[in-house]
């Protein structure tokens, strides 16, 4: 199910925590965690891995995003404002994930799957659908 005005919110809220108008705090606190839209949910939970829980902070300096974060934080925003219902998998939070990305990065290994070049949309066609039909 579809929840338009949250999802109106939730690309909202990204953009505003993209451009460093608002913190990691006030971003958590106002998105639309409790949404019944699973793209919501799961946007979320995926998002959640971008920024730290130690300190109030904003997406720069240290805490900048790399490039494929920036991408995928991105791709949210033109997903929640399409009308597609998420079919992707659930986001689930692993509690070693950081320990994990930090393994590989400091290895240089990186294996990604493939859909991760489009999630959270279900494919390619999909995600370059709603890039031809952003505004410029």
């Amino acid at each position: 199910m579809i929840d338009r005005k949250n999802r109106i919110k939730g690309a909202s809220l990204i953009r505003e925590f993209l451009d460093c108008h608002i913190t990691n705090d006030e971003f958590d606190e106002q998105y639309p965690h409790n949404s019944y839209d699973p793209a919501l949910k799961n946007i979320g939970q995926r998002l959640w891995f971008f920024w730290s829980d130690l300190e109030t902070h904003r997406l720069d300096g240290k805490h900048a995003l790399n490039v494929e974060q920036r991408a995928i934080a991105k791709r949210c925003i033109q997903f929640l404002e399409t009308d597609l219902e998420y079919t992707g998998p659930s986001v689930k939070i692993d509690p070693l994930a950081w320990l994990k990305r930090g393994w590989k990065s400091l290895t240089r290994q990186y294996a990604y799957d493939s859909d991760q070049l489009w999630w959270p949309f279900a494919n390619e066609e999909q995600s370059k659908s709603a890039k031809d039909r952003q505004i410029s």
